[in-house]
């Protein structure tokens, strides 16, 4: 079977942005080191320093700039926090899968200036509180990546939006590795990506997030959203809601819906809003028949989306489908995996995979053909 122009451009956009990704950020001039619980110094960002495992510690990496910075941490950290820590210097910080940084319900734990590049790796941020972007706030034109990183249990206010991570206008956010996890809000529980913003999601979780207003527990999308190889789970109600004028383009990934009382749909597409699915594996509903296919998918228990491109398959049964429960099934993130005898195995023709690995990396294919959705079967 022929690939179409759509996969081509689809994959070149890929190549941009995880070439990009692997570009060091640029030493930022910083201001050196502020002594005290700081320690260390700065030497104005152009060589990576290990710094203490507190909040001052991190904000001097943040002064420094550059980086990669580290930080000392005897094993997994908890950090307090006293106020929220501003990112106003191009800067790389580096958690090392111990540092959690805790603002204890009581105010958010980063922002991210406007205009300003940063990357956070291997980090838990938790337990922030703000009117949005309790978690994370990216502000505007900024360009902000996370990787392994978790954002957990953030909270807005009243009818706050976007707990997780608040995306503005003009700014971009890449997630690879990551979990965004518990977070709670009016709309957008996990991520809200704002009218003019960019989010571009890769082999991560998005689970057990809630909205308040009724669609958008994992995200609300009034921008442009990419998601590949990434797992949506039990977001309630809805895995996404896409706005007018906003564009959703979901790969290789399953979405795993939690259906309230009040039959709300999994996913929630508004007026003009455009929702594409490629190789993806839906077990919940959509709200209105206008999903645009790019083949390959499943939809399971009914056929709510719309789904008509060459190798679709709807109204799939529990039992046809197997999809096992979120779980450590291998990587850095949770997922569900398909049960030996699911349709979702080998669904897809080897000349039609795409996309070389899943979630976990695990090289596809395993079997005869592709796996729809975010997993590839080990036999």
């Amino acid at each position: 079977m022929l690939k179409s122009p759509f996969f081509a451009l689809h994959w070149l956009a890929w190549l941009a942005l995880i070439l990009g990704a692997c570009t060091t950020i640029p030493a930022a001039p910083g201001a050196g080191g502020m002594g005290g619980d700081g320690g260390g110094g700065g030497n104005g960002g152009f060589d990576g320093q290990t710094f203490p495992c507190t909040e001052q510690g991190i904000r001097n990496a943040i002064a420094a700039g550059g980086g990669p910075h580290s930080f000392d941490c005897s094993g997994p950290t908890q950090v307090p926090t006293a106020a929220v820590i501003l990112i106003d210097n191009a800067v790389i910080l580096d958690g090392g899968g111990e540092l959690i940084v805790d603002s204890d319900d009581d105010h958010r734990v980063f922002e991210v200036a406007g205009d300003t590049t940063v990357e956070l790796r291997g980090m838990t941020i938790t337990r922030g509180r703000s009117s949005t972007g309790a978690g994370v706030f990216i502000g505007a034109g900024a360009d902000v990546t996370l990787t392994d990183c978790s954002i957990t249990d953030c909270t807005t206010d009243d009818f706050g939006t976007s707990a997780g991570i608040s995306v503005s206008d003009r700014a971009l956010l890449t997630l690879v590795d990551s979990t965004i996890a518990r977070n709670v809000a009016f709309a957008g529980g996990g991520i809200g990506v704002g009218t003019g913003g960019t989010a571009n999601v890769l082999r991560s979780t998005i689970s057990e997030n809630v909205a308040q207003d009724s669609v958008s527990g994992g995200i609300s999308v009034r921008g442009q959203l990419t998601v590949t190889n990434s797992t949506l789970s039990a977001n309630s109600p809805g895995a996404i809601s896409v706005s007018a004028d906003s564009s959703t383009t979901l790969t290789n990934t399953t979405i795993e819906g939690v259906e309230p009382e009040s039959g709300l749909p999994t996913l929630f597409i508004a007026g003009a809003g455009a929702l594409t699915m490629v190789h993806s594996l839906l077990d919940g509903s959509c709200d209105s028949d206008v999903v645009v296919s790019g083949g390959n998918n499943i939809e399971s228990p009914g056929d709510t989306c719309g789904l008509g491109g060459v190798g679709d398959t709807v109204g799939v049964s529990a039992a046809q489908l197997k999809l096992g429960e979120l779980g450590q099934n291998g990587g850095p993130t949770q997922t569900h995996e398909p049960g030996s005898g699911s349709v979702a195995i080998d669904a897809i023709d080897t000349a039609d995979c795409e996309v070389e690995d899943d979630q976990r990396r695990v090289a596809r294919p395993q079997g005869a053909g592709c796996d729809v959705g975010a997993v590839e079967v080990v036999p």
